[in-house]
């Protein structure tokens, strides 16, 4: 049976997997206090992470630059910055997941949901690292195995938001 579980969790502290991601962190710290989940795994936190990597880089950031442009950039190789934004983005949400997975016992499975990862699939190969992802999710030392038959999904749905809540008012 599938639980939709609500809550919060883009307000939990974001943790660091190595030294780049701990770096990236204590910038962000620096400038805003808390360091959520959020702050870097959503649009506007895509744009942030490149403006962090950009200043710990030493260079500065085109304030006008949208999650689109960053994206693009990424994907044509243009740009290193963006490179960087897009495979630490990968690696972050999927060490978010796995911990959420661990969290809840999440054993049926993982759904993500929102604009960017669908968005990055929707525009073909070689934006968003599944590769990437997954290893993160599953780096969980001793529980590494248990997350490796965890399946994850991606919600592609535009209208998903609209059909959970005209079930939740069928069921109401």
């Amino acid at each position: 049976e599938e639980v939709v579980v609500p809550g919060e969790g883009g307000h939990v502290d974001l943790a660091a997997g190595n030294d780049r991601e701990a770096a990236v962190i204590a910038w962000l710290r620096a400038r805003y206090g808390h360091v959520s989940v959020e702050r870097v795994l959503s649009g506007p936190g895509l744009v942030t992470l490149y403006g962090a990597l950009a200043a710990l880089s030493g260079k500065e950031a085109d304030p006008a630059l949208t999650p689109p442009d960053i994206a693009e950039r990424a994907r044509r190789g243009t740009c290193d910055i963006a490179s960087e934004t897009v495979q630490l983005f990968c690696g972050w949400l999927g060490a978010v997941a796995g911990d959420l997975a661990l969290t809840i016992g999440a054993r049926g499975g993982i759904y993500i949901g929102g604009g960017i990862v669908p968005s990055w699939l929707a525009g073909g190969p070689g934006l968003f690292s599944e590769e990437i992802f997954r290893a993160r999710f599953e780096a969980k030392g001793r529980f590494s195995a248990w997350l490796s038959r965890i399946p994850v999904h991606v919600i592609c749905r535009k209208d998903a938001a609209l059909l959970g809540l005209a079930r939740a008012a069928r069921d109401a």
